[in-house]
């Protein structure tokens, strides 16, 4: 079986490949929501055999048509500096095919940032001067890592929070290293903004929605997910 290596954000994201035997499954990393780790833990995997990369995951929708759940098979990655990394296009193709009936799938570019974006005018301001459908928060480092040592790399994410939905400014420190949530972060921050319960209700759905997509395309795919290293037009 081709070696891949796959890297998360969250610990819930990592939980989706559950559904592989333990045997089968691929090597995964959680970054933690931070793109310094998610960089870390791409060149780890190469380091130690992994022939392709993929970053898995939920993300932030910048197009208005794209509902939770929906998932980006991004053709291209965008940068913090606006460089422009492209996903390997035979992959891509292949695992599209296979995922061609009972998926929301679209393809198009995704953005990488370096910290939350969390309002609706955050994400058209984004979508306007990028043209990306999605944004997150550890794609950009795994391509970066991918190219830099010459590994061909996919990035799948499933829409979170809709473009047009707020997410509460302060939920940016609520993931720890591990890539699971603070609990008592998260009860600091709605003892200061009650408000911001009903917002943080809809953001939990939206995200169940969107991790069960990702849980529905991983046994679609198969623990490959559709690599061939050794595949024409590499």
């Amino acid at each position: 079986m081709a070696i891949i290596g796959i890297v998360t954000g969250l610990a819930a994201e990592r939980d989706c490949l559950a559904c592989f035997p333990l045997a089968d499954r691929p090597a995964v990393r959680v970054a933690g929501a931070k793109a310094d780790r998610a960089a870390a833990a791409a060149r780890e995997l190469i380091r130690t055999g992994a022939q392709g990369l993929i970053s898995f995951g939920i993300a932030g929708g910048l197009a208005p048509q794209l509902g939770a759940g929906t998932i980006v098979l991004a053709d291209r990655v965008i940068d913090a500096r606006g460089r422009t990394l492209l996903a390997d296009q035979a992959w891509r193709e292949r695992l599209t095919a296979r995922l061609a009936h009972g998926h929301r799938l679209v393809a198009g570019p995704i953005v990488g940032s370096d910290h939350a974006i969390a309002s609706p005018d955050e994400k058209a301001a984004l979508a306007r001067s990028t043209g990306a459908l999605a944004v997150d928060m550890e794609s950009h480092a795994v391509a970066e890592a991918a190219a830099r040592l010459g590994v061909p790399f996919l990035v799948i994410r499933a829409i979170a929070d809709a473009a047009l939905r707020t997410v509460p400014a302060w939920l940016a420190g609520v993931i720890d290293a591990e890539g699971r949530p603070r609990f008592s972060v998260v009860a600091a921050g709605l003892l200061a903004h009650p408000s911001d319960v009903v917002a943080l209700i809809a953001l939990g759905r939206a995200s169940t929605r969107a991790l069960a997509a990702l849980r529905r395309l991983a046994l679609d795919a198969g623990p490959s997910f559709g690599f061939a290293p050794d595949s024409p037009g590499r």
